[in-house]
């Protein structure tokens, strides 16, 4: 059974890790930088672009670790109290239950939270610089994501990233119900 429990996890980060953007940063990397991104103004955005990448790694870092946490811990609560009736885990469904509900609620609270500091703080921030320094910046990304992300109706936040927090929120529910 640990084995089994070992195989989902690994293949489940695998595939979480896989979605990532760990290495998506703007300007982060990639071939070396022209005159055009020379100027002192240039460097300041690259530096404030780079910490934005930053906060999109811990980003992605924390929603795989949540997700493998909620996986590991839905996989562990069924199996335990399917193999062996008489259990601890068994014989206290309802409260692992309700462990899971938080701990599911905990992750689409963190997907939220930290999607909207990306969004509020560092990608508004970036869009006044590029606005500031329009004449010494070769182009305005995030000015230009930003009006494609007016034109979206779940903001600039993806649906399957909400959707696994609520699907497991919604299975622990579905599962509190059956147990009372």
């Amino acid at each position: 059974m640990e084995l089994l429990l070992i195989l989902v996890l690994l293949v489940a980060g695998t595939l979480l890790g896989a979605r990532g953007p760990a290495g998506s940063g703007v300007l982060s990397g990639g071939p070396a930088r022209s005159e055009q991104w020379s100027s002192p103004v240039a460097s300041l955005y690259v530096a404030l672009v780079n910490v934005r990448n930053a906060e999109l790694q811990a980003h992605w870092a924390r929603y795989n670790i949540q997700s493998a946490l909620n996986l590991g811990f839905v996989v562990a609560v069924f199996a335990a109290s399917s193999s062996n009736p008489d259990s601890f885990v068994a014989q206290h469904k309802v409260y692992f239950a309700a462990a899971g509900l938080l701990l599911a609620a905990v992750w689409l609270w963190f997907t939220v939270e930290s999607k909207v500091v990306l969004t509020n703080r560092w990608d508004r921030h970036i869009r006044q610089f590029e606005q500031m320094h329009k004449a010494a910046l070769p182009y305005d990304l995030f000015t230009r994501v930003a009006d494609e992300e007016k034109n979206r109706w779940f903001g600039a936040m993806t649906l399957v990233q909400r959707l696994f927090p609520i699907v497991f929120i919604v299975a622990w529910v579905v599962y509190l119900r059956t147990l009372m």
